[in-house]
């Protein structure tokens, strides 16, 4: 079985309402045969190969918009923006961009303070201190939250009870749900009434089994202050 570029998708859900889990590309693949069931595991990426390959050679002369430079090596990377490109301010001097595409994109993304990600073969950029303003989704008690909402610290990567923390956060559980991707905003109102508003996703992982219990979503998400992106 030939892996390289091949693509795979990922759907599932309750009932009707299937959703896109992942897609991307295959990396390396085992087969186990240790139980009743035999097992193919994938290890899969996220635009991986354009990620691994792309390669930019680029130069900017001093006062070139940032939001240009972002948009070339962009297009270098091989990959469709999933949102547009919001990155302030110009270049002070002379600036190269050469080598790997996904590393000066990272490398800029930090010097800018914004993530940047590959979700669903689509390139999300955002700065950190925004969010979207549509929401992906709303998630309550009768909508799929599980459990408690706990409150979350950046900073330390440990629940927290300092409402001074940077990037205040939670991290909380709910029924699978593939429309809730890094960088998407979501609504959350919890049972108990601690926890209402919005607020901007930073990681996402989904967990079930083959059989028994039902699959979930485990979401961690930061309270953002400031301008909302508009799209």
């Amino acid at each position: 079985m030939a892996t390289k570029k091949v693509a795979i998708s990922l759907s599932a859900g309750y009932e009707k309402d299937i959703t896109l889990i992942f897609r991307g590309t295959i990396d390396k693949y085992s087969f186990h045969f240790d139980s009743a069931t035999s097992r193919l595991e994938l290890s899969c990426s996220d635009g991986g190969l354009n990620l691994k390959e792309a390669v930019s050679d680029r130069y900017y002369p001093v006062g070139t918009n940032y939001s240009k430079i972002v948009r070339d090596l962009s297009k270098d990377l091989g990959l469709p923006l999933g949102i547009p490109i919001t990155a302030d301010g110009k270049t002070k001097g002379s600036s190269y961009f050469t080598g790997s595409t996904s590393v000066n994109l990272l490398r800029l993304a930090k010097m800018l303070n914004c993530d940047f990600s590959v979700q669903d073969g689509s390139i999300m950029w955002l700065p950190e201190n925004k969010r979207l303003d549509k929401e992906a989704y709303r998630l309550t008690a009768t909508t799929g939250l599980i459990g408690e909402v706990k409150a979350y610290n950046s900073n330390n990567e440990s629940p927290t009870n300092d409402k001074s923390a940077n990037k205040p956060g939670i991290k909380l559980t709910s029924l699978l749900n593939g429309r809730i991707l890094p960088h998407e905003t979501i609504y959350v109102e919890s049972s108990d009434g601690r926890y209402k508003g919005y607020y901007k996703v930073t990681e996402v992982s989904h967990m079930g089994e083959y059989e028994g219990r039902p699959w979930y979503t485990n979401i961690t998400a930061i309270n953002v202050e400031g301008n909302i992106v508009v799209l």
